[in-house]
């Protein structure tokens, strides 16, 4: 056998290195270098973590080169030499005073082979003894055999890019299992494919990634492996981040000198989602969504960074668990969450709002909606769902609510101010008059215009206390016809002072369940307001219909009509359908009619007039003679 290769050393090394580079992220816990030779030379090229190495153990190696220790081996049988321990074999004894110093206790040496040529050795070096695990020396062999084929093509780009495409560049898990069926090793594509670190895959069973429906199918494609018929499998595996992938997996005997030892092979995307994926993570984290993942049929859960970050904890601090999320839950949230959970398991779908004490001291409001995954016989496997903190959100909409209060208040004080200081500004007056007044006549007219005033502040205070309180008496039977033809009979006469005729249209007896005094005065207001609109007279229309179990009572106009700004403020404080107003009497009759399970429709063209459309629920009594029609 030849025993050095026609390239530089050099060059050797520049190979050697990448695979180096490659293999020690595969195997940590192990420090790993490798060895070049040429007659009379050797060389050192170093991995990550062999500055461990002491300085006279290099050395030492460079000033024996092949013609000692384990190498010397290697290079006459071709084949990998394993040193269980280095103070117990007399292979090692020439480097034994310097492997002491660098803390050396067992050593592998692979042979890199550049056709029938030995150019160097990929060496794995541990600080205990011991075998090493056969699943270990197969990834080792791999390696050395990359590196070689990299040697034979005399291109250093060409061995990194082969080993880059083993190890990372492919978007094709592989691993290898032991006999037990457990992950000892697989490289950095799997972790993009799952979402779990190589540290979280290894020991984990092969049946564990898949789909629990998927499992079956697995298990026989590995029966099938063991006897030499296997057949790549068409499966499910669930993705960290709760999505589920179909691969292809697929599996091959590991063996070792004649003996199986494990099982190897791959798992790949048909048609990669990993730009979908990669776009909905994108997409989470942008809007402050944290992602929980129960996989209920193993009983793991995963949560998600933004999970964690929300919670303020870390991955360190507890395993993900619902005892955990329960257990940071106040008191009074929990039944509700517990709820939730249930409710989603049997629905498919919840939604819960609750509060948890975070670590910092703080009360934080989270928002979850949840989303459950059913398998055969409609069994729930999976539960996924998506949190968001709302308690910046939820303070924000306080803030707003106390504002806009504060608001109304500062209206509803600004226009009953105004309603009350007119009438007093009159009343002052005409008290001021009685004094010097001379004759009893005059006195008596001015006592009657200081009652006058004094009833609309009465009136103007009791608009204002009925916000407070809408409802009077308990709702009986009323046939709304009879009502709306009593209140359009007596608005007639001011309608008659304004030059406005009332018309009223409708049939049928419409029975709703009422306090009739208050609806009436609902009809009275809307009525005046649709007189007062029509300064130069004109025609009110009353219509009355039933419709989809409602009674619609519609009053019409053909006044100046309100444009579409000050449509919008109607029913607030100082709004009213008129010119002047305060605004109660429409506030007042949205609460009444809000009190019947109702409500008022405002509809109006600037020109054209205005449509007020009231909804009241038919009762179920249905129209007879016996209803109640006034009051």
């Amino acid at each position: 056998m030849k025993t050095h290769h026609p390239m530089a050393i050099a060059e050797q090394s520049e190979i050697l290195a990448d695979v180096v580079e490659h293999l020690a992220e595969e195997l940590p816990g192990y420090t790993v270098c490798g060895m070049t030779w040429e007659p009379g030379r050797a060389a050192i090229v170093p991995g990550p973590g062999t500055s461990a190495l002491a300085e006279p153990y290099q050395q030492a190696l460079t000033d024996l080169a092949s013609h000692a220790g384990p190498w010397s081996e290697v290079r006459e049988t071709g084949q990998p030499v394993w040193i269980e321990d280095t103070r117990c074999d007399e292979r090692w004894r020439p480097l034994l005073w310097a492997s002491e110093q660098a803390g050396i206790r067992a050593l592998l040496c692979v042979p890199v082979m550049a056709g029938n040529e030995w150019i160097g050795t990929l060496d794995v070096y541990s600080g205990e003894p011991g075998p090493l695990p056969e699943v270990v020396k197969q990834v080792v062999r791999w390696a050395a055999r990359y590196a070689g084929a990299a040697s034979a093509e005399a291109s250093a780009e060409h061995g990194a890019r082969t080993l880059q495409m083993l190890f990372d560049g492919l978007p094709v898990m592989l691993y290898a299992a032991d006999q037990a069926g457990r992950f000892v090793f697989v490289n950095r594509a799997a972790e993009r494919l799952t979402g779990y670190s190589r540290e979280a895959l290894a020991g984990l069973a092969v049946t564990q990634l898949p789909e629990p429906e998927d499992v079956p199918k697995l298990l026989e494609h590995l029966h099938a492996t063991v006897r030499g018929q296997g057949e790549p499998v068409q499966i499910r595996i669930g993705h960290r981040d709760g999505l589920i992938i179909p691969v292809e997996w697929q599996a091959a005997p590991l063996t070792s000198e004649g003996r199986m030892v494990g099982l190897a092979g791959s798992v790949r995307q048909p048609s990669p989602p990993s730009p979908e994926l990669e776009r909905m993570r994108c997409a989470l984290e942008i809007a402050g969504l944290a992602v929980l993942d129960w996989d209920i049929a193993r009983d793991q859960m995963y949560w998600s960074p933004e999970h964690l970050r929300i919670l303020g904890l870390s991955e360190a601090d507890v395993p993900p668990s619902w005892e955990v999320l329960l257990g940071m839950t106040v008191e009074d949230d929990r039944a509700a969450l517990r709820a939730a959970v249930q409710t989603c398991l049997t629905s498919g779908q919840a939604e819960v709002r609750y509060r948890i004490r975070h670590p910092d001291g703080s009360m934080r409001t989270l928002r979850s909606r949840g989303r459950t995954l059913f398998g055969g016989g409609g069994r729930a496997v999976r539960m996924i769902s998506v949190t968001e903190d709302v308690t910046e959100q939820e303070q924000a909409d306080q803030l707003l609510r106390r504002t806009e209060r504060l608001a109304v208040v500062g209206q509803l004080a600004a226009g009953v101010a105004h309603e009350l200081r007119n009438p007093l500004t009159t009343v002052k007056g005409f008290v001021h008059l009685l004094k010097v007044s001379p004759s009893e006549e005059t006195r008596g007219r001015y006592l009657d215009i200081i009652q006058g005033e004094l009833q609309r502040i009465e009136q103007t205070i009791n608009e204002f206390l009925l916000l407070g309180s809408p409802s009077g008496q308990p709702l009986a039977p009323c046939q709304l016809t009879a009502l709306v033809q009593d209140v359009v009979q007596l608005m007639k006469a001011e309608a008659a002072l304004h030059k406005v005729e009332i018309r009223l249209e409708g049939e049928g007896a419409f029975v709703v369940r009422c306090d009739a005094p208050r609806l009436k005065q609902v009809f009275v207001h809307v009525l005046k307001n649709a007189i007062e609109a029509m300064p130069d007279g004109g025609t009110v229309e009353v219509r009355t219909h039933a419709v989809d179990g409602e009674a619609v009572v519609e009053v019409v106009d053909h006044g100046r009509g309100i444009d579409s700004a000050r449509l919008k403020t109607l029913g607030e404080p100082s709004y009213d359908t008129r010119e002047k107003g305060t605004g109660l009497g429409l506030m007042i009759s949205r609460r009444i009619l809000e009190a019947h399970g109702g409500q008022l429709e405002i509809h109006s063209e600037v020109d054209e007039g205005t449509t007020v459309r009231i909804h009241l629920p038919l009762a179920d009594d249905g129209p007879g003679p016996e209803a109640e029609h006034s009051s």
